[in-house]
This record gives structure tokens, C-alpha cells and sequence, in this order.
């Protein structure tokens, strides 16, 4: 994949809605605008593009308002979340199977791990916890949060933790960070 063009824009309903229209790509990547507060543009804009929106907000946390649309045209868009984590979580978790899918490779694969410690879930959906590998199983790392990524430098991996968590011991699975391989 090659990046083509990153734009910066404010809370501006029109600027999103042009930078909706670039033409000449394969995926549309945004972040933040995503919610349901005043300055979040992206499914108006959407919408007034003539998108459809048939997803908006997923069972993860953090990543829950995370936005997936096609345009008329069929060029998709990956509508993150404005939490940096959150974004990090969803891309990680969403975009990249979504980006393979469309180079035609195989989605990164969720690997088989144990926790070390328990890990609770949440009733919501899955928890994303970034962890680290220890030789006694994955242990989630310090200072986490939707908008903390401090954290994530000392990751190994997003834990994907079901609602009922995991026990010490039991078996977690887990999506390789792509900046650790």
C-alpha cells in the first residue's frame, strides 16, 4: 500500500466533505470525527456524499466509535477514533485485515497466547490490552487508556480480552503490533 496524500483538517463539515471526494484511491483512512459531539463531522459528510454508512460504532473498547462506510463510487472508508490508542486499537485490529483484503493477502493472523495475570473484559464487547510477553505469559502493560499510547511502546501485542476477561493462566488471543515484528 502506499500512502497517496494526508490531509489535516479542523471541525469543518465542508473541508471533510471535500476531502471525502479525492478521487484516484483505493481506502479512505480518517481519524477523529467519528462520534456524536458537535464537531464530529464525518458521517454528515458522509451521508451527504450519498456513502453508506452500515457501520457505526463495533463491541471493542477502545475503538468503539470506530466508522466503516463505502462511498458511491465503493471506495471504503475507516472512519477511527480521535483517542490516539483508540485509533492505534481500531487500525490495528480493523484496518489492517480491511487493507489486505484489498491487496488481496491474508488478514494478520490472531495468535494463540497465555495471560500471566488476569485480564478483565468488559460487557461491551472485547477489550483491546496492549501487553508484553514475559516468559510466564502476556502481562498488560502500564499507563493504558483510549488516549494514552505512552503504553504501547512497551507492547508486544493487543490482547483481544472477551467480555467475562481471561484468568491467569488462560488462553488469550492476541494481534501482533506491526511496529514490533
Amino acid at each position: 500500500a502506499e500512502v497517496v496524500v494526508v490531509e489535516h483538517l479542523g471541525d469543518d463539515r465542508g473541508a471533510v466533505g471535500t476531502a471525502l471526494r479525492r478521487e484516484q484511491i483505493d481506502l479512505l483512512v480518517s481519524t477523529g470525527g467519528t462520534g456524536h459531539g458537535y464537531g464530529d463531522h464525518l458521517v454528515g459528510a458522509l451521508e451527504a456524499l450519498g456513502a453508506m454508512v452500515p457501520v457505526r460504532g463495533i463491541g471493542m473498547r477502545p475503538g468503539h466509535p470506530t466508522i466503516l462506510a463505502a462511498r458511491p463510487d465503493g471506495v471504503p472508508l475507516l472512519g477511527l477514533p480521535g483517542n490516539p490508542f483508540a485509533a492505534l486499537a481500531a487500525l490495528v485490529a480493523l484496518g489492517l485485515p480491511l487493507l489486505a483484503g484489498l491487496v488481496r493477502a491474508s488478514a494478520p493472523p490472531v495468535l494463540p497466547r497465555t495471560a500471566a495475570v488476569p485480564m478483565a473484559g468488559t460487557s461491551s464487547g472485547v477489550r483491546l490490552v496492549a501487553v508484553a510477553e514475559t516468559p510466564d505469559g502476556l502481562v498488560p502493560v502500564t499507563r493504558q487508556g483510549a488516549a494514552m499510547t505512552c503504553g504501547l511502546a512497551q507492547a508486544d501485542a493487543l490482547a483481544l480480552v472477551e467480555g467475562a476477561g481471561v484468568a491467569a493462566g488462560g488462553p488469550v488471543g492476541v494481534l501482533a503490533l506491526p511496529w514490533t515484528r
